[in-house]
């Protein structure tokens, strides 16, 4: 994710997943849908449990695209890299 003035996006429910986040610099915020955001900066992680859907966002109102239509480089078969928003701070993340 990048730029905490505008990008969001939405991260899908799957039953009997776990999503993690891990901020390694930067900040952003998750939205869980109770219409409480958790800001998150660089250092810290969280734990999204039972496969909750979620969106990652800058901005409550910002358009969500879903996580499946972010553009991706392929590392490897188990690794990508997605880029998303610009034109603000930076936020990078391990998920």
């Amino acid at each position: 994710m990048q730029n905490f003035c505008r990008p969001a996006s939405t991260l899908p429910p799957l039953s009997g997943y776990l999503w993690f986040h891990v901020v390694t610099s930067g900040r952003v915020a998750v939205d869980l849908g109770d219409g409480e955001l958790t800001t998150l900066g660089s250092g810290d992680v969280a734990l999204v449990t039972q496969g909750a859907g979620h969106r990652l966002c800058s901005d409550p109102a910002a358009p969500a695209p879903g996580i499946l239509e972010l553009p991706r480089e392929e590392i490897s078969d188990l690794y990508e890299v997605l880029h998303h928003g610009g034109g603000g701070a930076r936020t990078r993340m391990m998920c």
